[in-house]
This record gives structure tokens, sequence and C-alpha cells, in this order.
């Protein structure tokens, strides 16, 4: 059964990573506030042997940044940058040991990731920490901190910010199965590049494939427009614990009303065709899936099948593209 807080963020409008961070963000604020022994272990790790006197976050800083949490004691400011899939913006870290160096309070500078990265930051005042979410989740302990914390605890966990790094059998195996695995999706994918090129334009390059597999995807696509417009993917999806889907996906990386008459286009068009319409943060995405376990339930020869839905996505592309070229332009 999922967490309280793994339900209450499925309800969210579909976005991108960086939201989860910010969301993880205001639970792990919460908690340290909440839970007495959860914040009392967490500042003896880093090596504070005060209580918290007040805990913000997203605090803005002119001309320096945001940092995600900032925590104050009575003689400690400690600022926290959590990273759960993205990476360290543009000398972030240096501008965050700015702020820092405007107060008189002892230091603490954490960068708080889901895998290890090594970081450094050369200034005698501070001391900065690098943590990973695998730390925060072995602080808490089911039988002495609160329900929250530990429904917190089973959010990080089933979302997998906090993961082990040591290596289990199941992994081994899945490394000897991965080369096996994107032969066969790059089968399909290939089996219809001529298709799509003669109707869409030309794939990516192959090598941008494996790109997404981090981020819950394995698909090629096709950039449209001088300046971009959006793109139209082609491949696999399995974002957080939904199941393998394949399909092709209109991908609009804009606020809505900056370009409201692309996405209205979509909508107008790709309804009728029961096309799915999802936000992601700043993004609009018109998708037509099907679920890679409904494929295999259905016959044993797969790719016949495969081939024809993804033929069938890019024709009713094709003749959207045909009724209103400038679009597609």
């Amino acid at each position: 059964m999922d967490s309280l807080f793994t339900k209450l963020y499925s309800y969210r409008q579909r976005e991108n990573k960086g939201d989860l961070e910010n969301f993880s963000t205001e639970l792990f604020a919460h908690c340290l506030m909440d839970d007495v022994i959860f914040q009392k272990s967490f500042m003896d790790f880093i090596g504070c042997d005060e209580l918290i006197d007040n805990i913000s976050t997203q605090q803005s800083y002119p001309k320096f940044g945001r940092p995600d949490i900032e925590i104050n004691t009575e003689t400690f400011i400690i600022l926290i940058e959590n990273k759960v899939e993205s990476t360290e913006g543009i000398n972030q870290l240096p501008r965050y040991v700015n702020i820092l160096e405007q107060s008189e309070k002892r230091k603490i500078l954490i960068y708080l990731t889901k895998f290890y990265e090594q970081k450094e930051i050369f200034s005698e005042k501070i001391n900065f920490q690098n943590i990973k979410w695998w730390d925060i989740s072995n602080l808490i302990d089911r039988d002495e901190n609160n329900i929250i914390t530990n429904l917190f605890d089973e959010f990080l966990l089933e979302n997998r910010i906090a993961m082990d790094n040591n290596f289990e059998n199941l992994d081994i195996v899945s490394l000897e199965n991965i080369s096996n695995v994107i032969s066969k999706m790059d089968e399909v994918i290939d089996s219809v590049r001529d298709y799509f090129s003669a109707r869409l334009g030309v794939f990516s390059k192959d090598s941008s494939r494996s790109t997404r597999l981090g981020d819950g995807a394995y698909y090629t696509y096709k950039s449209i427009g001088t300046p971009h417009k959006f793109n139209i993917d082609l491949g696999y999806y399995w974002w957080n614990d939904e199941p393998v889907q394949l399909g092709v996906r209109i991908w609009i990386p804009f606020k809505m009303n900056e370009k409201d008459y692309i996405t209205s286009f979509f909508r107008k068009n790709l309804d009728p065709l029961k096309w799915q319409e999802d936000s992601w943060g700043k993004n609009i995405a018109f998708s037509n899936y099907w679920s890679l376990n409904k494929i295999i339930a259905l016959e044993d020869d797969q790719l016949p099948l495969m081939i024809k839905f993804l033929k069938a996505c890019i024709d009713e592309l094709s003749r959207l593209k045909s009724s209103n070229s400038p679009i597609f332009e």
C-alpha cells in the first residue's frame, strides 16, 4: 500500500522532476519542525548540537538565488540544496557560500542528493557536507519518530528518492539483461523510422534515446520549428510506478499561455482521436499510449502489433500536418 504522501503526490498534475524536488523539500522541512526526535537526529548527524529556532523554504536572496531550505538556530545558519534528479545549477553552491558569508553565525552548507556527488567548497568558515537522501532515511526510526515522519520515509523509499547504493542479485540480473531489452526497443523504433521520416521528418540521433533512461523513458524525437515549437516523441515511457507504455507524444515545452495556439490546435484535433492531454509543470503533452503489458497478453508475435499501432499514430499526425502545415514548420 502506498504511503499517504505517495497518494497525495499521485493527485498532482503530471509535472517535471523539479517539482518532485520541491515536494520532498517541503515534506522534509515539515518533518524537521514537527518531529523533535527526528530533528535532533538530523542535527546531531550534521554536527550541530542545537535545536532549530526557525526553518524556511525557497527563501529568495537577490543575485544569489533561492536555497531550498534555510535553518537557523541560536548560533548556526544552515542552507540545504536538494537535488532528486537534477544537477547543480551554474555556480549554485558558490552563490550560497556568498549568502552564508553575510552571517556572523557558524555556517553549514549541505548538498542533499539522490546519489552521491563529489562537490568541494573552499572556505574555512563553512562546513560543507555531501549528504544522500539514503542517509536521511536511515535517521528515521519507526519506533521513535512520529507517524508523519514515518510516512515521509515511506515516500522517500517508494519514489526511489532514498536509494541504497549496495548491489543486490537483482541488480546483476538487470545489468545482464539491459542490452537485450534496449535492442528490442530499438528494433521497434527503427522499424518505423522510414515511415515516420517520410511523413513527419527525420528522427534525432540514435544516441539521444538512452539519455532519457534516467527520466523513465527511452524514445527518439523530431524537433519542430525554428524557433522551437514542439517535439514529436516516439518510444517507451515508464514514469514513477506506472506500467511501461509504448506510444507517440507531442511535447510542447512552454507555458500554455505562451503557445496557446499550438495547444489549442492539438487539443481540438487530438481529443476526438482519444489522445491523452497532460500538464507537466510548464510543459503540455498530447499522447497516445499502449500498455506493454496489454501487448504482451495479446499474442506471441508482438512486433507487427507494435509497428501497426505506431504507424496509426504517425498517420493521425500526418493528416494533421497536411491540413495545417504551418503548425509543423
